[in-house]
């Protein structure tokens, strides 16, 4: 987003702060949150795994987020959020939520606008590292749907089955485009998402909740990337015999139909807590990937020493990747320590022994040997 769109986004909002009042009874609500996260990553290998290398970042793991939202009635809302990235985007503000919502009634929302995909356990707060446990969610599992927010409609619909017992149905339909920096893959995805539809259902019984996803799109888009050909292979190249000549080629992307399952399960008892979740991503008559699986299971335990902490270890891992991009199997072990300074910010320390079992896993290339990653972060919310 550049500079000029950013301050119409603004303004655009300040106007409904100042005009809600004359929108309804209670249309001066006017709310705004924020929440930002700032690490230091890397791993003691120096093909790159994800983004990362042994050469520490400061960028990857860092962003800020600001919320604003305005209640035009009793009934209606406007909600905004920019995000800030150190990567990709060099902290430049994008406009990553921007949508009206309706509650005709206490069970039943609708949302029109740009909007979160329900794809994970964490997707409404994917980037608020205060309220999830690891410094970033498992890459492996995360990797496989990267498509964040959509343009289109959304429904949510809650039923009490019980006295603890809640269970939640989420509907949606748009469509988005996106920009994927393939480290892996050594090249830049560029991908339009459209006829996107699906839904997920969670059921939740005091600390436990259970959660299924499908969601289905179809895609299409364009693969760039450069290759180095040695000048001698190279007819007509006069050349040094030692230089190479850049060729820049662009491949479309296509796929019939692809189709993203995913199966979570959560026990957060405020001392023990148990996530895990499993993705399945499939691209039917693709040239890019047939077909991606992956899981990650987190246990931690809660104390107090000084401050409250949080103790825990994640295995994540790829189980399938097949097709003519797939970049192959990984598994990573992670042991992390987190300690509350406040009820709204959290240092986070993180190793993690990440190790290839076939091809080059999430490397740029085959490192040959186990990989340590390391991280340090703060999150804060606000």
């Amino acid at each position: 987003m550049n500079c000029l769109s950013l301050r119409i986004v603004l303004l655009a909002f300040a106007w409904f702060s100042v005009t809600a009042p004359a929108l309804g009874q209670v249309g001066d609500k006017v709310s705004w949150s924020g929440f930002w996260t700032m690490g230091a990553a890397g791993t003691d290998a120096e093909p790159t795994m994800a983004g990362l290398n042994r050469r520490a970042s400061l960028f990857y793991d860092s962003l800020a987020g600001i919320n604003g939202q305005v209640g035009l009635n009793d009934q209606w809302t406007a909600t905004m959020q920019l995000l800030a990235k150190g990567e990709p985007n060099n902290f430049e503000p994008q406009l990553d939520w921007a949508l009206a919502s309706w509650q005709p009634t206490s069970n039943l929302t609708l949302r029109l606008g740009k909007q979160k995909v329900p794809a994970w356990m964490v997707s409404d707060h994917k980037d608020v590292g205060l309220l999830y446990p690891w410094i970033r969610p498992p890459i492996e599992v995360y990797s496989l749907n990267p498509i964040s927010s959509f343009v289109g409609v959304g429904a949510t619909l809650n039923w009490a089955l019980g006295e603890s017992t809640d269970l939640q149905a989420e509907l949606i339909g748009g469509s988005a485009r996106i920009e994927l920096n393939e480290v892996e893959l050594g090249g830049l995805l560029n991908l339009n998402i459209e006829d996107a539809m699906g839904a997920n259902l969670t059921l939740s019984n005091g600390p436990a909740s259970l959660r299924v996803t499908y969601l289905q799109a179809h895609l299409s888009g364009t693969f760039e990337m450069d290759i180095e050909t040695p000048c001698s292979l190279v007819p007509g190249c006069t050349g040094p015999t030692d230089s190479t000549v850049r060729t820049h080629l662009t491949s479309p992307v296509t796929s019939d139909i692809s189709t993203f399952t995913g199966l979570g399960l959560k026990w957060d008892d405020q001392k023990f807590l148990f996530m895990g979740e499993y993705a399945q991503q499939k691209n039917e008559n693709s040239n890019l990937a047939e077909v991606n699986e992956a899981f990650y299971t987190t246990l931690g335990y809660k104390f107090e020493w000084k401050k409250r902490m949080l103790v825990h270890f994640t295995h994540a891992a790829t189980v399938e990747s097949e097709g003519t991009l797939a970049t192959g199997l990984q598994h990573t072990d992670t042991l992390g320590l987190n300690t509350y300074l406040s009820d709204s910010l959290v240092a986070k320390l993180e190793w993690g022994i990440a190790e290839v079992t076939d091809r080059n896993g999430m490397f740029s290339v085959d490192p040959g040997r186990k990989v340590n990653v390391l991280g340090f972060a703060l999150s804060a919310a606000f």
